[in-house]
């Protein structure tokens, strides 16, 4: 734990520095990640990746259109909205485990299966995906932790029938 720290530590500059470009201006350094008491708008910022741990945010929470290959980084506790749209994410691995409010994320290359994450998070509102049939089974799905065998046995039907369309 204490490595970890250390490393969190010697981020610290950049992170002041990503803050600042950002916009950011109410936010704590913690050992778990930064904490954000306001909205977190990176949308557009042409990222590549999240450069370090968001924690909570205490907000809307937006990293869509940008060049994002994985959600490593990404908030844990949103308090608001997450979106994602539009990178080139293929899975939803390190999504947020609590979302207040929407979770978007169309227009990335994510095949069914990878939603899979989503099973796991407690999602308030809606999620938007895009796709019809995904967006059907979150509403059947969604925050139903103890469906969630049945769920990924449908997901994994959903997953075929996308390959089968998709070759």
């Amino acid at each position: 734990m204490r490595d970890h720290i250390n490393l969190f530590e010697s981020q610290e500059q950049e992170i002041h520095k990503f803050m600042e470009q950002n916009g950011i201006q109410k936010y704590e350094i913690t050992p778990e990640g930064v904490d954000v008491h306001q909205d977190v708008w990176l949308s557009n910022s042409g990222l590549l990746e999240l450069p370090f741990q968001f924690n909570i945010v205490h907000g809307n929470f937006s990293g869509s259109n940008n060049e994002l290959e994985s959600l490593r980084g990404a908030a844990r506790v949103v308090h608001g909205n997450f979106g994602c749209s539009y990178n080139y994410l293929e899975s939803l691995e390190f999504c947020p485990k609590f979302i207040k409010k929407e979770f978007y994320c169309s227009g990335n290359k994510i095949s069914p299966w990878e939603h899979r994450y989503l099973l796991f998070s407690e999602i308030q509102g809606g999620i938007n995906t895009n796709n019809k049939k995904l967006d059907w089974f979150f509403i059947k799905y969604k925050n139903q932790k103890a469906l969630i065998p049945e769920a990924l046995k449908e997901l994994r039907l959903l997953q075929i029938k996308w390959e089968q369309e998709n070759a």
